[in-house]
């Protein structure tokens, strides 16, 4: 909740008095480093104490009192929520590693080239290797116009290469379509 004087806009603001909010590291229930994004969970009397009729939904998202919202953020160190992506939105690869597209578009899209990526799970012909990281991008027409760029493609490549080396092998894409 927003309290006066304590207003931060990217926020949704703090936990009300009778209510504990938690952020759980992904892939675990293990309580999250501080600043760190992970599931949000939450406690009290204004969580809900079953799904109508769907005991197994209540399972899954009630455990141990506390709600598994799906949606994923961060506390501060004054205790303000902020929401950053949902936890549903993960692709797994063949590796059995877990990703959020979120996390590499925004890495992507610091490069002045990209004005929008959209990161995929892709597995072409059905691929033995399983899913492979893929980006549909849309280059920002101004900066091209204003560089004068003629190759869109080898420059996208060019932007897209040197910004995998700062990614572990599993978070670089593999694979893209220009639009």
């Amino acid at each position: 909740i927003m309290r006066p004087g304590d207003v931060y806009t990217t926020s949704v603001g703090q936990a009300l008095k009778s209510v504990e909010i938690r952020i759980a590291p992904r892939g675990t229930d293990d309580e999250a480093r501080e600043h760190e994004d992970g599931e949000v969970l939450i406690r009290g009397p204004i969580v809900m104490r079953e799904y109508y009729r769907r005991p197994d939904a209540t399972a899954e998202a009630l455990q141990d009192g506390w709600l598994h919202t799906g949606d994923l953020g961060r506390l501060d160190d004054r205790g303000r929520l902020y929401i950053t992506g949902r936890k549903k939105e993960m692709i797994v690869l063949a590796s059995g590693k877990n990703l959020y597209p979120e996390e590499i578009e925004a890495h992507y899209r610091e490069a002045p080239v990209i004005k929008e990526l959209c990161v995929l799970g892709l597995n072409r012909d059905n691929d033995a290797k399983g899913e492979r990281l893929h980006a549909v991008i849309v280059p920002d027409e101004t900066v091209l116009r204003e560089r004068g760029v003629v190759n869109v493609q080898q420059l996208v490549r060019f932007e897209l290469e040197s910004r995998s080396v700062h990614l572990p092998p599993h978070k670089r894409i593999l694979t893209y379509d220009i639009w």
